[in-house]
Protein backbone atom coordinates (compact mmCIF):
# COMPACT_ATOMS: atom_id res chain seq x y z
CA UNK A 1 0.00 0.00 0.00
CA UNK A 2 1.10 3.49 -0.87
CA UNK A 3 1.21 6.60 1.39
CA UNK A 4 -1.54 7.85 -0.77
CA UNK A 5 -3.51 4.99 0.15
CA UNK A 6 -5.23 5.31 3.57
CA UNK A 7 -7.68 2.31 4.65
CA UNK A 8 -11.23 3.07 5.92
CA UNK A 9 -11.86 1.34 9.05
CA UNK A 10 -14.93 -0.06 9.59
CA UNK A 11 -16.21 1.46 13.17
CA UNK A 12 -17.87 -2.28 13.72
CA UNK A 13 -14.64 -3.83 14.03
CA UNK A 14 -11.37 -3.78 15.84
CA UNK A 15 -8.53 -4.96 13.17
CA UNK A 16 -5.99 -6.84 15.25
CA UNK A 17 -2.59 -5.62 15.07
CA UNK A 18 -0.78 -5.64 11.91
CA UNK A 19 -3.98 -7.16 9.81
CA UNK A 20 -4.84 -5.49 6.66
CA UNK A 21 -8.21 -3.26 6.83
CA UNK A 22 -10.64 -4.69 4.19
CA UNK A 23 -13.80 -2.69 4.04
CA UNK A 24 -16.94 -3.56 1.77
CA UNK A 25 -18.93 -1.02 0.21
CA UNK A 26 -22.48 -1.93 -1.65
CA UNK A 27 -22.09 -0.89 -5.27
CA UNK A 28 -23.66 2.00 -6.26
CA UNK A 29 -27.26 1.11 -8.12
CA UNK A 30 -27.54 1.88 -12.01
CA UNK A 31 -30.17 4.12 -13.00
CA UNK A 32 -31.49 5.37 -16.30
CA UNK A 33 -30.09 8.98 -17.03
CA UNK A 34 -32.79 11.49 -17.53
CA UNK A 35 -31.61 12.06 -21.39
CA UNK A 36 -31.94 8.69 -22.26
CA UNK A 37 -35.68 8.89 -21.03
CA UNK A 38 -36.82 12.30 -22.29
CA UNK A 39 -35.27 10.63 -25.88
CA UNK A 40 -37.80 7.68 -25.84
CA UNK A 41 -40.74 9.93 -24.96
CA UNK A 42 -39.33 12.96 -27.88
CA UNK A 43 -38.99 9.54 -30.51
CA UNK A 44 -42.40 8.55 -29.21
CA UNK A 45 -44.20 11.58 -29.97
CA UNK A 46 -42.26 11.87 -33.27
CA UNK A 47 -44.93 9.90 -34.68
CA UNK A 48 -48.19 11.11 -32.80
CA UNK A 49 -48.23 14.58 -33.88
CA UNK A 50 -47.90 16.72 -37.11
CA UNK A 51 -45.46 17.14 -39.32
CA UNK A 52 -43.91 20.37 -37.96
CA UNK A 53 -44.05 19.35 -34.29
CA UNK A 54 -43.06 15.66 -35.51
CA UNK A 55 -39.60 16.99 -36.91
CA UNK A 56 -39.43 19.36 -33.81
CA UNK A 57 -39.11 16.22 -31.67
CA UNK A 58 -37.21 13.72 -33.98
CA UNK A 59 -34.74 16.66 -33.37
CA UNK A 60 -35.14 16.47 -29.89
CA UNK A 61 -34.98 12.31 -29.84
CA UNK A 62 -31.16 12.68 -31.87
CA UNK A 63 -30.23 15.38 -29.51
CA UNK A 64 -31.16 13.81 -26.02
CA UNK A 65 -30.36 10.43 -27.09
CA UNK A 66 -26.45 12.01 -28.00
CA UNK A 67 -26.54 13.35 -24.60
CA UNK A 68 -27.72 10.12 -22.93
CA UNK A 69 -25.48 8.14 -24.81
CA UNK A 70 -22.50 10.47 -23.31
CA UNK A 71 -24.20 10.06 -20.14
CA UNK A 72 -24.32 6.09 -20.31
CA UNK A 73 -20.32 5.87 -20.64
CA UNK A 74 -20.51 6.23 -16.98
CA UNK A 75 -20.26 2.77 -14.99
CA UNK A 76 -23.27 3.92 -12.74
CA UNK A 77 -25.85 5.15 -15.27
CA UNK A 78 -27.89 2.92 -17.87
CA UNK A 79 -29.49 3.94 -20.85
CA UNK A 80 -26.73 3.47 -23.95
CA UNK A 81 -28.74 1.13 -25.80
CA UNK A 82 -31.63 3.15 -25.40
CA UNK A 83 -30.25 6.48 -26.60
CA UNK A 84 -29.02 4.94 -29.50
CA UNK A 85 -32.79 3.23 -30.31
CA UNK A 86 -33.82 6.86 -30.10
CA UNK A 87 -31.36 8.15 -32.26
CA UNK A 88 -32.87 5.47 -34.86
CA UNK A 89 -36.07 6.66 -33.68
CA UNK A 90 -35.96 10.21 -34.14
CA UNK A 91 -34.48 9.53 -37.87
CA UNK A 92 -37.66 7.54 -38.63
CA UNK A 93 -39.38 10.21 -37.02
CA UNK A 94 -37.60 12.56 -39.26
CA UNK A 95 -38.57 10.43 -42.52
CA UNK A 96 -42.13 10.16 -41.01
CA UNK A 97 -42.24 13.76 -40.58
CA UNK A 98 -41.39 14.52 -43.99
CA UNK A 99 -43.43 12.47 -45.55
CA UNK A 100 -46.68 13.85 -43.99
CA UNK A 101 -45.49 17.26 -44.75
CA UNK A 102 -45.67 15.79 -48.69
CA UNK A 103 -48.89 14.18 -47.84
CA UNK A 104 -50.32 17.54 -46.47
CA UNK A 105 -49.18 19.56 -49.51
CA UNK A 106 -50.35 17.38 -51.93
Amino acid sequence: MSKLETPVRDPKTQPKAGEPVIVYRPRPVETFSVPSILAVLCALGSFATGAFLGAILAVGAIGFGLLGAGLALSPRRRGGIVSMLSIVGGLLGIVAAAVKLVLLIL
